[in-house]
């Protein structure tokens, strides 16, 4: 794996609550928890230091319920952003 990767990263709980209401928002993909963590990942590094950047979106088998809740929530200061579609 270390011959593959550039990097590893440790994303939190809110990171990843984040990275879902961006998937759903601004995507409209949704997304469960496992599946947002490499955007949140990629999200970590400010828009001009990560450069282009994939992430593997996977899992749409959230709670509904669940969802809802994430979605409902007040973005807590959150770092991620979007990265824009010059």
């Amino acid at each position: 794996l270390r011959e593959l990767a550039d990097d590893a990263v440790l994303v939190s709980e809110d990171e990843v609550r984040a990275a879902i209401r961006l998937l759903a928002s601004a995507n409209h993909v949704v997304a469960e928890g496992a599946g947002a963590r490499a955007t949140a990942a990629a999200l970590r590094a400010p828009p001009g230091a990560r450069g282009r950047t994939d992430a593997l979106v996977t899992g749409g088998s959230i709670d509904a319920a669940k969802l809802a809740q994430i979605l409902a929530e007040p973005a807590p200061g959150s770092t991620l952003s979007a990265p824009s579609r010059a």
